[in-house]
């Protein structure tokens, strides 16, 4: 497509934070309070593409692609999704590309290993129902 493109076809921004490498299966507190994937979508982004809160959505970009359920709040601003770490499938979204260069890595010894871990996805209604909570 050339030009700009509308609001409605522009890819969401994923804002994802990693917080830990475990995944949430091994943190049995992580898991009881949140048993299954939830990504973040604002109501204005969920009701152009048809969302309803708790709705199975499939979630993804040229990378890769996984499976969750909408949880439609104003805690994000339009254009912006987010996703809690530790989900399976997660990490096939991101880049994962350095943030410093190599030679800001050789000056300055600690920041090593930084990288970007966000994303441009898209979200839309799961083709399949989602298996039941807390079996993803």
């Amino acid at each position: 497509m050339t030009g700009r493109q509308s609001l409605a076809e522009r890819p969401i921004t994923a804002g994802v934070t990693f917080d830990t490498w475990l995944p949430t299966i091994a943190l049995p507190t992580l898991a009881a309070a949140d048993p299954e994937p939830r990504l973040w979508i604002s109501p204005d982004d969920a009701s152009r593409r048809r969302l309803k809160d708790g709705d199975a959505i499939r979630i993804y970009n040229e990378r890769g692609e996984m499976h969750a359920r909408a949880h439609v709040t104003e805690a994000v601003p339009s254009g912006t999704v987010w996703m809690r770490d530790g989900w399976p499938g997660l990490n096939t979204l991101t880049d994962g590309a350095p943030v410093i260069p190599d030679e800001a890595v050789e000056i300055f010894g600690f920041s090593g290993g930084q990288a970007s871990f966000d994303a441009a996805v898209e979200v839309a209604p799961a083709p399949r129902p989602l298996p039941p909570t807390g079996s993803v």
